[in-house]
């Protein structure tokens, strides 16, 4: 008896084994999603680059965008991007599109984006669209993995759930008002903006419907940031046309899918995504102080360090004197600084042009 039951024991204890094992290779550990590769599939006319650093660069196929970048299209200009979870994006003419998010679990073999059905692991987008307008074809989400692809503009945002879209967000031509137009032309977006009542209203838009929003807005002369006033999101979508929907498939198959079929991700590259740094903190560090000098005069105060300054060079001095560099710093006779450490006194009269700022 006692064999018996000490057997079944065993036995139910080896089940949970089994069944915890099977739940943990199929579940991402938490906190695995790392910065993704996005690759430039097509390119036509001038579209520019704009990284967290501030550093511009014109894109050409081939390069690769990752998290923070901002995506810019010059009149008449056309960008294909294609991200490493399958998904592909065209931006059109006078076009600007920030990457705020594009994080994904990793892989182990390169990925030819042209053959996928379903993204090859979980994954995570959020971009932002400032102007312009965006066709879409993304693959089937990993949602119960916890996968999301979300598109926001000043008006509201569009969740999308594995789909070909189209977004459009400009001017209404009157200055003083914005357009915002949804459309889907084969799968389901649910799109979450200002409802009529005052409160957040989501609306559901699915194959072949449409949601159009006109919003009060004021855009910025010097940096075209846009500010929307006054919006109110319609309660029901309305039926696409047969030509809306024929050209939203038109694009993706002529345009997205040719630039994604000759488009492969490597581990290696999305690794290197995973590991450029995405810091937007653009502020100056603390420079260090000059070392103190033997005169009795304290040294000019120095001026506000520009970001990536480099240390002086030591000289003779009888005072110290202000460095450039990261952060803010004063020189003065006794070589301390503001934002660095205090300076020395050395055996023989000399300063250091520290980092100062």
């Amino acid at each position: 008896m006692k064999s018996s039951v000490l057997r079944f024991v065993f036995s139910a204890l080896f089940a949970i084994g089994l069944c915890l094992q099977a739940v943990a290779q199929g579940a991402a550990p938490a906190g695995t999603m790392k910065p993704g590769a996005i690759k430039v599939g097509k390119v036509q006319g001038k579209v520019t680059r704009l990284a967290a650093d501030s550093q511009t660069s014109v894109l050409k196929v081939g390069d690769t965008l990752i998290e923070t970048d901002t995506v810019k299209t010059d009149a008449g200009a056309l960008v294909v991007l294609v991200f490493a979870n399958g998904a592909s994006i065209k931006l059109g003419s006078a076009t600007e599109m920030k990457i705020e998010e594009f994080k994904m679990d990793p892989f182990e073999k390169p990925i030819e984006v042209a053959k996928l059905e379903n993204e090859p692991t979980t994954s995570r987008t959020r971009l932002t669209l400032h102007r312009g307008e965006m066709i879409g074809d993304v693959k089937h989400l990993n949602k119960d993995g916890g996968s999301k692809f979300d598109i926001s503009t000043s008006v509201g945002a569009a969740g999308i759930r594995g789909t070909q879209f189209r977004i459009v967000f400009t001017p209404s031509g009157d200055g003083k008002s914005f357009t915002f137009q949804l459309q889907t032309a084969d799968g389901h977006v649910v799109f979450t903006g200002q409802g009529q009542t005052g409160g957040a209203a989501a609306v559901d838009v699915l194959s072949q419907k449409e949601i159009v929003v006109t919003a009060e807005a004021t855009v910025d002369p010097n940096t075209g940031s846009v500010t929307v006033t006054k919006v109110d999101v319609p309660a029901t979508t309305t039926t696409m046309s047969t030509e809306q929907t024929a050209a939203i498939k038109q694009t993706v198959t002529e345009v997205i899918v040719d630039a994604a079929k000759n488009t492969t991700i490597t581990p290696e590259e999305q690794q290197q995504a995973a590991t450029t740094p995405t810091n937007t903190d653009t502020s100056g560090s603390s420079g260090t102080s000059g070392s103190s000098g033997s005169g009795d005069t304290s040294g000019n105060s120095g001026t506000s360090g520009n970001t990536g300054g480099t240390s002086g060079d030591t000289k003779d001095s009888t005072s110290g004197q202000s460095g450039t560099g990261t952060g803010t710093g004063t020189g003065s006779g006794t070589g301390t600084g503001t934002g660095g450490n205090p300076g020395t006194t050395p055996a023989a009269p000399r300063t250091t042009n520290g980092a100062g700022g």
